[in-house]
């Protein structure tokens, strides 16, 4: 019988942890690390240079998805698949496990879920809300607390996940949760590293 991998798809409003929570995955447990957004950061950087602002992201973000609701969700689906569908340019004794970062719509989570389940047998699919418990930090990467009442951030916010990590900016705190979400995953023989 063939191993299943693990899909984890992370979501949460800015400044919440999902791309720190994504990274750990992938560094301590081989995951590959899809960044949803990164298509998104790269054509603002390409505009805008290194000192893009939020502002931005969310303009190109949204002018793409007047033309295809799901295009980030497509676009990261679509490198998976690439690689490691069923004609893949890049042959690998197996499909790895795969944490995505960054999803911000439902219609993303949907379209990420179905495409994975419908392509690959071998797949369990989890949605993770990383949730934080305190005020969004300021950072110097032009986020700030201006967007925090975005559409976008709010879109997500009655979704239930298979799993939610509380992230209270303790970082061992929120590590160790990983740790045991993914024990969790493993212990119930749903899939295994």
């Amino acid at each position: 019988m063939e191993e299943k991998k693990n899909i984890l798809i992370f979501f949460g409003p800015q400044r919440s942890g999902k791309d720190t929570a994504a990274y750990y995955i992938s560094c301590k447990y081989g995951y590959r690390y899809f960044d949803i957004s990164a298509p998104v950061k790269s054509i603002a950087s390409d505009l805008y240079g290194d000192d893009v602002e939020r502002k931005h992201l969310i303009k190109i973000a949204e002018a793409c998805r007047e033309l295809d609701n799901v295009v980030w969700a497509r676009q990261v689906f679509q490198s998976y698949f690439s690689l490691y569908g069923p004609k893949p340019c890049y042959k690998e004794e197996a499909i790895p496990n795969a944490v995505i970062s960054g999803v911000r719509h439902p219609e993303d989570i949907l379209y990420l879920q179905h495409s994975f389940k419908e392509s690959f047998s071998n797949v369990n699919v989890y949605t993770v809300r990383i949730q934080r418990e305190t005020a969004a930090r300021i950072s110097t990467t032009g986020f700030s607390d201006e967007f925090k009442d975005h559409y976008t951030e709010h879109l997500l916010d009655f979704y239930d996940g298979d799993y939610t990590i509380l992230n209270n900016y303790d970082k061992p705190f929120l590590l160790n949760q990983l740790d045991y979400m993914l024990l969790d995953i493993e212990q119930k023989g749903r899939a295994v590293k």
